[in-house]
Order: C-alpha cells, then structure tokens, then sequence
C-alpha cells in the first residue's frame, strides 16, 4: 500500500500547485448547496461510494475476519480501516478539485458532471500531464491504479473461493484447482469491459451494483444484527409488545422516510421517517417491562435509570455484546 499512498501524495503536491487550483479547492471546502444536500440521490451515491470503496457487504471482511484470534478487538480494527480509507479520499478530493479549478470545470453545471470513472481517467490523468515529466507521472499513476485493481480483485476472489472451498461440493477439489478456474472465468467474464461498449457497461455495473443493489445488501445485514440477532434477549427483558412496536417504527420509518422523500420532498421524507422513528421508540420504552437483573447488565450510562435500560435494550443491546458471550442468566 506504500506505493498508491506515496502517489497520491505526489497528485495533491500537484493538484493543489496548479493555477487557479483555488477555485476548485473552495467548490469543495468553501461552497455551500443546501439544495444539493437535500437530494436524496447524493446520498444514495455517496453510500455506494463508501460502501464500495471501504468493502461492505461484499464478504471480504468477514473473510478476513476468519483469520482473526477469538478475542480480536473488532471496534478498533473498525475505526482504523474507516479513518484511513476516509484520509485518502479526502486527500483524493485535494487533487481531484485542483484540477477541476485549473480546468475551469463548473462542478454546479448539470453538463460537464463528471462520475468516479471520469475521475480516474480524464480529471487525474490531466494532472498528471501537467506535472514536469509528465510521461513518467502518467505512467506512475496508471500503474497505481492497475496496483489498487489487482488488490481489489485478490480480496474479492479470496471470498469467493473460500466460500467454494468450505463448500461440500469444493472440498473434493485441490484448493489450487479451485484458484485456477476461478480466475480464468472471472478474466473471461471481465472482457466484455474491453470492448468498445465497455464502458457504458461498467458504468451500468457502477450505478446498479454500488449504488443500489450493495445499499440493499448492506442494509439488510445491518438490519438483521439490530433486529434479529440475540433478539430472545430482548424479548425476555422487555416483553414482546414492545419489541414487536420497536421494530414496526425502525422499519416504517426506513421505508416511509426513503418513500416520501423521493416522491414528495426530501424535508418531508426526513420529517416522516424521524417522526416514526421518536414515536415509535417512546411508545416501546412505556409499553416495555422493567428489565430484570441480569449477569450482563447495561454500561454505566444506562444503568441508574429504568427508562435509558429500556432505550438500552432496544438501540443497542444486540449489536454491543460479542457472540461467545453467554445468554443472560435472569435472577
């Protein structure tokens, strides 16, 4: 990874010394769109792109994950992927906009939009013909995106052939065979992306991969290990009901937020979705049990007060107990 890093140390060095690099800079530090931020489609992108570039619901990390001791600490391994991979798109946006400034592209102009593969293959290379041996940086940096490419395509592969391998029917195969046939049909399937129509293809694959199928996937995980997961727990703390009315406003409020949002306004969408979401919750904490003492009570900020239990029960019970520890023993 030193090698992707230090160019794109030497990109920013560049982008942000090009003339009129200013201009750019502040379209993304310095300008405010209010109407740009209320549109539910930014956000939808932006959670592709982060969901992509990070590698969520892709299966990678929980492979990884399998390397890992039984007591590995998953929270801090957590913060220090997001943190890195967000320092490095933020450097990225540095370069990126400075060129965009000294190009004089208006970012606000509905004509000259430009997507993530635009990006990588206009807006950058630019910068980098720019540069003072300008032959040697462009080759530098088309071989640093070749570099990220092959190390996005070992992590994917290594999921799917872990999967096929811990299969039944994989393990009669030498592990080598399965990493052979793997890769020649992935290479195989990858050249439709070499033809003419390659493009418009993969930015179809973008669009609906990232953008749309990689939220619903990711979303549908993290529903099932705030709803699903140890849920028995919940329900003997607190009593069905409220489970059943906690549940019922966290995934009306989802739904009917996104809804109205896109089909009416995104304020109203916001409005409706909170709405639902803080009703909902006040009515499970009045309609739930007093929970009972148990071997794993609530942290110290909840524990005093039987209401912020309750709200603890329901938010974050599920998701703040590791998986080898025992069920709660009531007394």
């Amino acid at each position: 990874m030193g090698f992707p890093i230090l160019m794109v140390i030497v990109l920013v060095g560049r982008g942000v010394s090009l003339p009129n690099a200013g201009s750019g800079i502040r379209y993304a530090w310095a300008t405010w769109r209010s109407d740009t931020l209320a549109d539910g489609q930014i956000w939808q992108d932006a959670c592709g792109q982060i969901f992509f570039s990070i590698g969520l619901g892709m299966g990678y990390f929980t492979n990884y994950a399998s390397y890992n001791n039984k007591y590995q600490n998953a929270v801090q391994d957590a913060l220090i992927i997001c943190f890195s991979n967000s320092l490095i798109e933020i450097l990225c946006g540095l370069a990126v906009f400075g060129v965009i400034g000294y190009l004089g592209i208006d970012p606000a102009a509905s004509e000259s939009r430009l997507g993530s593969f635009d990006i990588a293959f206009l807006t950058l290379p630019e910068g980098t013909a720019q540069m003072p041996g300008a032959q040697f940086w462009s080759a530098i940096f088309f071989l640093t995106l070749m570099i990220l490419g092959v190390s996005s395509a070992f992590a994917l592969l290594d999921t799917l052939i872990s999967q096929i391998c811990d299969s039944e029917f994989g393990r009669r195969w030498n592990r080598s065979i399965v990493v052979s046939v793997v890769v020649v049909i992935s290479f195989l399937i990858s050249l439709m992306f070499c033809t003419e129509f390659g493009y418009y293809l993969l930015d179809g694959f973008d669009t609906w991969l990232n953008n749309f199928s990689l939220v619903w996937v990711v979303m549908c995980e993290f529903l099932g290990a705030t709803m699903v997961y140890r849920y028995k727990d919940v329900v003997g703390l607190l009593g069905w009901t409220a489970y059943l009315v906690w549940i019922a406003s966290y995934l009306l409020s989802l739904i009917l937020g996104v809804a109205i949002g896109h089909s009416v306004h995104p304020g109203a969408g916001a409005g409706v979705g909170f709405g639902i979401f803080f009703i909902g919750l006040a009515i499970a904490i009045a309609l739930a049990q007093t929970p009972r003492h148990t071997t794993l009570g609530p942290p110290k900020p909840f524990a005093g007060n039987a209401i912020l239990q309750k709200f603890y029960y329901l938010a974050f019970y599920q998701v703040s107990k590791p998986s080898f520890q025992p069920e709660l023993i009531y007394c």
